[in-house]
């Protein structure tokens, strides 16, 4: 039955993704068996049978609720649980109904949202606002954003941040692969994310300490429902509430630094080496384009000391424009 091949494939899950993403496909595939039912066959699902037609109309009904990407989604699951269903036997070869977009269906009015994100230009007046604290945050929210625009990493991993992910004699931090919101495949343990201190991020560091320093995590907060540190969305909505709601996200600060970081002479001018800042940059905000592909097995490129220098140009570079420390 459908419900055996979601279990199948659930179990997989378990210890292939992280705990999130496990709990995500349970979500999902429990969503579909509301609407296929837990006892209808596998076969029913094959291409002679007319699966194509049971998917559509899945589709359609989500769209119909407004959740046309959640559609993408489960389409796109549904594609490796048949996958998983052909090779244990369950259904025949070359009969998965689910491995390709349904074209009139699929994500036809859907537009997908980039991330609201400054110009450099802009950056001065943000950057006082987030001095000033108008919205009255607390001390430590206004130290997260902080050390969010410094060390532009994401907001999953920076709330989960240790005190002893510090590397004293690389002068980094080092967040270890399996941690969620770096967006790693579990098990690549060589895949830790290494973040170059600078004096500035240190000043941030030294005042965090005097608040949680007796705690395993930078950003503790006592009042966690569901962790013992900060919520992944405080700093989105502090952001909010300082007045840049549609005009900059958390996320969007990766496109401030992408962008500012490669156009702005600023940076350019300060940059000596022959590594090109869009390589540098990319590492150093997480993206993993570059293990992408037959070359992407083989290419292990950290460019380490090259974002060492351009974290030092960055940081201070935002001092520059305003950022009190």
């Amino acid at each position: 039955t459908i419900k055996d091949a979601f279990e199948e494939f659930i179990e997989i899950k378990k210890i292939s993704t992280k705990p999130r993403t496990y709990q995500d496909r349970i979500n999902k595939t429990n969503q579909m068996i509301q609407f296929f039912g837990e006892d209808t066959s596998i076969t029913d699902f094959e291409i002679d049978n007319g699966g194509m037609g049971l998917i559509t109309e899945f589709i359609k009904s989500m769209n119909a609720r407004g959740s046309e990407y959640q559609a993408h989604r489960c389409r796109r699951i549904l594609n490796q649980v048949f996958d998983i269903c052909i090779r244990n036997s369950w259904m025949k070869p070359n009969q998965n109904p689910a491995t390709k977009k349904f074209i009139g269906y699929e994500l036809v009015t859907h537009k997908s949202k980039g991330n609201a994100y400054l110009s450099w230009k802009e950056l001065p007046e943000f950057l006082e606002s987030i001095n000033e604290n108008k919205c009255n945050g607390s001390v430590i929210t206004q130290l997260s954003l902080k050390l969010h625009l410094l060390m532009i990493t994401r907001v999953g991993a920076l709330v989960r941040l240790k005190w002893e992910w510090f590397d004293k004699e690389k002068n980094c931090w080092i967040i270890p692969s399996s941690t969620s919101g770096l967006k790693n495949v579990l098990g690549n343990e060589d895949d830790d994310h290494i973040i170059p201190s600078t004096p500035e991020i240190e000043i941030v560091i030294d005042q965090l300490r005097e608040i949680n320093g007796r705690y395993d995590y930078v950003f503790y907060s006592p009042h966690g429902k569901n962790n013992p540190h900060m919520n992944e969305e405080t700093i989105n909505n502090y952001i909010q509430k300082l007045g840049y709601r549609g005009r900059q996200t958390a996320h969007g600060w990766r496109d401030v630094v992408s962008t500012s970081g490669q156009e702005e002479k600023v940076f350019t001018s300060k940059w000596k080496t022959n590594v090109p800042l869009r390589d540098v940059i990319s590492r150093q905000v997480g993206h993993k384009e570059h293990k992408k592909g037959v070359m992407g097995h083989y290419d292990n490129t950290e460019f380490l000391p090259e974002r060492k220098d351009f974290m030092r140009i960055w940081t201070a570079e935002l001092v520059n424009q305003g950022l009190k420390l």
